[in-house]
């Protein structure tokens, strides 16, 4: 087998292996952060059987480029080898479709993210790439009604576990330590 066709194999199987909308375990919602500026996204990823989150990822509409940019991204690290990382930021491109994200517009983009955002660019051809001044913004959707599902599901369980913004705010600040 030559060298190309390993790379092929490697590059599928990662792509298989990492948690996509169709492997998602059931446990996993969306805490959405409510009340941000308006050109803010805010998702917090939680896990209900193990009551932990397992990352999040926040978008800001970027005026000047007609896109979002990631403010930032973060895998809880008990959650990092399982692939969470790409599908934090499949769910922001599904979130703003047909808009499409950015890597952080100050060029803060840490070495985990920019493996991400690398393999986005170059072994994922079911993502669109448009060039947009010094930065390639990604397009990407799994489908509205499956995030919003996920999103719904978040929202039952705030209620029902009476969690509030606050609590969200601190939970990120736990994953980040």
């Amino acid at each position: 087998m030559d060298l190309k066709n390993i790379i092929n194999e490697e590059v599928s199987n990662f792509l298989n292996e990492r948690i996509q909308i169709n492997n998602l375990p059931e446990d996993i919602v969306i805490l959405e952060k409510t009340n941000e500026p308006p050109k803010t996204k805010f998702y917090l990823f939680f896990d209900t059987a193990n009551e932990q989150p397992v990352g999040y990822i926040a978008v800001y509409y970027y005026d000047k480029l007609n896109t979002y940019s990631v403010l930032g991204a973060f895998v809880n690290e008990e959650y990092d080898e399982f692939g969470y990382g790409p599908f934090l930021y499949e769910s922001a491109m599904t979130a703003v479709y047909p808009d499409g994200i950015i890597p952080s517009y100050d060029n803060m983009t840490s070495g985990d993210a920019q493996y991400v955002w690398d393999r986005f660019y170059k072994d994922r051809p079911d993502v669109k790439k448009e060039k947009i001044g010094r930065k390639t913004k990604i397009i990407y959707s799994y489908g509205k009604n499956l995030l919003n599902n996920l999103i719904e599901r978040g929202n039952q369980y705030k209620i029902e576990n009476n969690i509030t913004n606050d609590d969200i705010n601190g939970m990120v600040m736990d994953i980040e330590r």
